[in-house]
């Protein structure tokens, strides 16, 4: 099959696709969503979300974005003190962000992260954020 071919076979795919602008800005919706539900996800007050929408080389994955939760301690003079560590990477896929890695690391005494499957509760919780649009 041509060249020629296989782009007129998948053309239909190819313009239903979202620019990377459009990827962007559905990821900074399911962002905000995490940042109105992270004391009830997190099950903490003091909680800090920081991201990045990433342009790759891939020309399966040309965008990925990748989330960075810490839970601090607040009160009994703790202040700061970090209660654990979530690292969370997504990518695009049929038009939607998916979860495709989620570590967990307890806190800054263990630095070995503990990877999360899909299913476990926080996973379900963060991909919901994600995926309710």
């Amino acid at each position: 099959m041509t060249c020629a071919a296989l782009l007129c076979l998948f053309s239909d795919d190819i313009a239903m696709a979202a620019s990377p602008e459009e990827m962007t800005h559905q990821f900074e919706r399911g962002i905000e969503c995490l940042r109105q539900r992270k004391a009830e996800i997190f099950a903490a007050q003091n909680v800090t979300i920081t991201y990045d929408v990433k342009r790759t080389d891939s020309l399966i994955q040309p965008v990925v974005g990748v989330v960075q939760v810490v839970c601090a301690l607040s009160g009994s003079g703790r202040e700061g003190y970090v209660a654990n560590t979530s690292d969370i990477r997504f990518g695009f896929q049929d038009g939607a962000w998916i979860i495709s890695a989620f570590t967990f690391t307890p806190n800054f005494n263990i630095t070995v992260p503990v990877p999360l499957k899909p299913g476990d509760r926080l996973w379900n919780a963060v991909q919901a954020c994600f995926t309710r649009q």
